[in-house]
Order: structure tokens, then sequence, then C-alpha cells
């Protein structure tokens, strides 16, 4: 847990330089692993994993961790509309998950950092651990879903 906590820490705080204006604080004591997080840094993490949370841009992820894919590419390991990469690629290199690169005709698409595959891949990781409770859990998931109290 300590090691998901210290990694999306870490790739939050690189991220926070794309969202202008707004410096953020160290996030986390080095020695301790204790987070030292103010509220708008606990909001831009919540945004992070709002972000990571649509099925379709996982899909788009998860295919570029094998490496550089133009769009046709991604349009064929996800199954997506062509259309609908287009506009998750935009949504996820504006803000810093994934990065462009003109090639020739084509723009090759990778992750702006090797740390979101390792995120995606920790997860699959804590799957492994939890995912029964994940699938019967009421309280989170889609527009219906019991609000914990």
């Amino acid at each position: 847990m300590v090691l998901i906590v210290a990694l999306l820490v870490s790739v939050v705080d690189d991220m926070s330089h794309h969202i202008s204006g707004t410096q953020y604080v160290e996030l986390v004591d080095k020695e301790t692993m204790r987070l030292d997080t103010p509220a708008q840094t606990l909001d831009l993490q919540a945004k992070l994993f709002r972000g990571l949370a649509d099925p379709s841009r996982l899909a788009i992820l998860t295919a570029l961790c094998r490496g550089p894919l133009h769009v046709g590419a991604v349009v064929a390991a996800t199954r997506l509309s062509q259309s609908n990469v287009s506009n998750h690629l935009r949504c996820l290199s504006e803000c810093g998950l994934v990065q462009a690169e003109p090639r020739g005709r084509f723009v090759y698409y990778r992750l702006g950092d090797a740390r979101v595959g390792e995120l995606l891949q920790l997860a699959l990781d804590l799957l492994g651990g939890v995912a029964d409770g994940i699938a019967a859990c009421d309280r989170y998931g889609d527009e219906t879903a019991k609000p914990c109290t």
C-alpha cells in the first residue's frame, strides 16, 4: 500500500506543473513515507484517479505500456473508435499522462511518464488480492452506487 501511495504521489507531484498557477509542496516525508498533503493536493490525486477511472483511457494507457503507437494502432489494440481514441489521447496529453511525437506522416503516442505504467501494474497486482471485494462493492462504480456512510 505504501508503495502505491508513494508512486501515486510521485506521479501527481511531477504532473502538478501542468496545473497553471498552482504550486504544490513536498507530498511525502521521504523517511517515514507519511503523507503530508494539503487539501488541494488530495483534490489533485482524486482528479488523477477520476481520469484513470475511465475504461477507455485505461485501455489506451495499457496499450501504450507496450511502447509508442500511432492512433490507428491504438484503435486496433483497444477496439475503440478513432474519434474516441483521438479525444482521449488529447485529454491524456493535456494532463501529461501521454506525450505525442511526430514521425513522418504519423504522430506516435507514448506514456508521458514510465510510472504511469508502473501504477497500472500495481493496480493489477492489488486487484489480485481484492478483486472479489471490488466486484461486490456497491458503494462506488456507477451513478446509482450507494454513498459510503
